[in-house]
């Protein structure tokens, strides 16, 4: 089963990959179909997977990853300085911007505020980042937001702490909550299914719950496809050849004697070439 969640996905995959392969063949485990024995001891796959993906999620929902990655801000986020200016034009056509994310509002403004600040004239105050968006909505825990939700709150932005009680007046700009549902969230803003346009980089959280339980428009931003759209235009005759030769392999085979107890000499000399090709061009 693949694992459909994107928090750190290739990380995940790269351990959980690591992992198999040292216990598959580190010489006092013994690998079955679903794992490895040492004695009478069974380590499977899944428990591996399992392990993995909860360690992660440890990491992931500690604050001191977080607090880390604010410590030296400029290392790990990626500001683009026409993120102010995309979100300022989508209002001035009359549409409304909202955030909406799990973190935390400590993380959140930090992240926010290094994202949203300008260089603005001195004479000028700076900015709030937070009249670039309509509402806003921290500790969504999407995506449990989708379905029946939590408590909507409000959230003292200079303490950062959450107000007694549940929220249930109009949602107003500047202003910052906690928690909710999306069924509630849709009607405190006026606007249903395909009304909103939803984007978001994790493909099960964002986009799947999103679209399907809620019918919102989505928007999936996918960074990695910048290198492999790269990589596929840097090495497009090479990726032209590789698509002949298997084509060839696949003619060949379509023709071939099923009876026969050998294969045609002709399909491992193109696979050894495509193997050249691949080490040569690609690795190289």
């Amino acid at each position: 089963m693949l694992y459909k969640k994107k928090i750190c996905f290739y990380l995940e995959i790269y351990l959980v990959a690591c992992l198999i392969d040292y216990f598959s063949t580190a010489a006092t485990y013994v690998e079955d179909r679903t794992g490895v024995k040492f004695g009478e001891n069974i380590l499977s796959f899944r428990a591996i997977f399992n392990d993995v993906r909860n360690s992660v999620d440890r990491v992931h929902y500690a604050t001191k990853l977080k607090e880390r990655v604010c410590e030296n801000i400029e290392k790990y986020v990626h500001k683009d300085e026409q993120l102010p200016i995309l979100l300022d034009r989508i209002r001035s056509h009359g549409a409304k911007t909202f955030l909406l994310t799990n973190s935390e509002y400590w993380y959140t403004d930090k992240l926010m505020a290094y994202l949203l600040t300008t260089d603005n004239d001195n004479n000028n105050p700076k900015r709030d980042w937070k009249s670039y968006f309509s509402y806003i909505v921290v500790d969504a825990q999407k995506p449990l937001f989708f379905a029946e939700g939590t408590t909507l709150r409000i959230i003292d932005p200079n303490t950062g702490s959450m107000k007694l009680g549940s929220y249930s007046g109009q949602l107003q700009q500047n202003e910052v909550y906690s928690g909710g549902s999306c069924e509630v969230f849709s009607k405190l803003i006026g606007s249903m299914g395909k009304d909103v346009l939803y984007v978001g980089d994790h493909i099960f959280g964002d986009i799947i719950k999103s679209k399907k339980q809620k019918a919102w428009r989505t928007m999936l931003v996918v960074p990695e496809l910048n290198h492999e759209l790269k990589v596929f235009h840097d090495k497009r005759n090479l990726f032209n050849t590789l698509e002949a030769l298997d084509t060839t392999i696949s003619d060949l085979l379509r023709s071939f004697d099923m009876t026969s107890n050998h294969g045609p000499d002709a399909v491992s000399r193109i696979k050894q070439k495509i193997q050249v090709k691949e080490n040569t061009e690609i690795y190289h």
